[in-house]
């Protein structure tokens, strides 16, 4: 019967496919352990299944077999069967009705289904319809609130059509959620920067260290902005946070070397380059010693 299914799809007989799927996938969960859920062979027939509703042209009996493939998958196949999912929203021809009758539904009976809004805000943003993309990619984010890629989504929509404001609220809003992901904070520091907005600016690159008190990635990111600003004494005083915080490792004792030769604060850089070379860092760090050497000609070089 599998075989029948997928000879009939891959030759465009997309009736009798679909009716072999309708008969073969309810087989198989009654043969198989946990219902078949977890296995690829479950997913894949569902899957399949979506490709012969698509090319019936029912669109909503293809969404919810796609559904079912994200449902019955594994983790690791999980973005797979979301292709399949995303496939379907955009190859279908009746997609503002679909989703005019999907509303209906789901007003109807009060269960929503945040990956289908989802790949519809990321279907609507491909096609360039950043207005009906907002609509379903709020309605995703407020059914699950925590999804990143939901957010990149819908300032991606704002960015589309040059809302500046809109792209922060949308930034602002993801950092109520997602406390702790320090790119957001850049990327919100870099947006108020470019409208002038600047102690706002400062505000959220500051907040970078402030969600991480005791990580070094937060200290390393500040330190790269300050350097940006051309801030290089408080990039200094970040790269000394790196060092102290990642003492096993040289990065950030090369880093602060690095700033404070630019800087000519040669009694400073030496003092570090010289704690580089009293230590044996392992081969994974590559060749320390070597950059050490090239860093101590500079110092000497540039002081004189």
């Amino acid at each position: 019967m599998a075989a029948l299914a997928r000879s009939c799809l891959d030759n465009g007989l997309y009736e009798q496919s679909a009716a072999y799927y309708k008969e073969l996938i309810p087989l198989h969960e009654r043969t198989q352990p946990n219902r078949g859920i977890g296995n690829w062979t479950l997913s894949n027939y569902y899957s399949n299944q979506a490709r012969a509703y698509a090319g019936l042209g029912k669109t909503a009996e293809a969404v919810d077999a796609a559904c079912g493939a994200v449902v019955s998958s594994r983790r690791d196949q999980r973005g797979e069967a979301l292709r399949s999912l995303h496939d379907v929203l955009r190859d279908a021809r009746d997609l503002d009705a679909y989703v005019v009758q999907f509303d209906k539904e789901t007003a109807s009976n009060g269960l929503d289904k945040p990956i289908v809004r989802k790949a519809l805000g990321q279907v609507y943003l491909q096609k360039g319809q950043f207005g009906k993309a907002i609509a379903q990619l709020n309605l995703a984010a407020r059914l699950q609130p925590n999804d990143a890629e939901t957010y990149k989504a819908l300032v991606d929509c704002y960015d589309k059509q040059e809302d500046r404001d809109g792209a922060i609220r949308q930034v602002l809003r993801s950092l109520e959620l997602l406390r702790r992901d320090i790119e957001r904070y850049k990327d919100l520091g870099k947006r108020l920067e470019t409208i002038g907005r600047r102690d706002e600016a400062e505000r959220a690159y500051t907040s970078i260290v402030e969600v991480l008190p005791n990580e070094s990635e937060g200290q390393a990111m500040l330190a790269e902005i300050h350097q940006e600003q051309n801030r290089w004494n408080d990039a200094i005083v970040c790269w000394e946070q790196v060092a102290r915080i990642r003492a096993l490792e040289p990065t950030g004792l090369l880093k602060l070397a690095a700033a404070q030769i630019h800087e000519k604060r040669w009694d400073d850089a030496a003092a570090t380059l010289q704690k580089l070379r009293s230590r044996s860092w392992p081969g994974r760090f590559g060749d320390v010693l070597d950059q050490v050497q090239k860093m101590e000609r500079q110092v000497e070089e540039r002081r004189k």
